[in-house]
């Protein structure tokens, strides 16, 4: 899948790799925080949602989603 990105204005640095991705993508952002990861379809669904709890990276496993073009958000 092909990741794009919407702008988050409180986060410094925000990183999604590998892009494309086939299994799993990696984030990484510069402040340790709560926020809510939240990955959408190209119609705008949320197709993958996970709340991430005092931390600046995490791992998400997109082997379940089709092959399109997704967009990651942090909110």
């Amino acid at each position: 899948c092909y990741l794009g990105f919407t702008e988050v204005d409180e986060l410094e640095e925000f990183l999604v790799y590998p892009n494309p991705a086939n299994d799993q993508i990696n984030l990484r952002w510069s402040k340790i925080e709560n926020t809510d990861v939240l990955v959408y379809n190209n119609t705008g669904q949320i197709v993958l949602k996970k709340a991430v709890n005092q931390q600046n990276q995490i791992a998400l496993d997109i082997s379940t989603l089709p092959v399109g073009v997704y967009t990651v958000r942090c909110m």
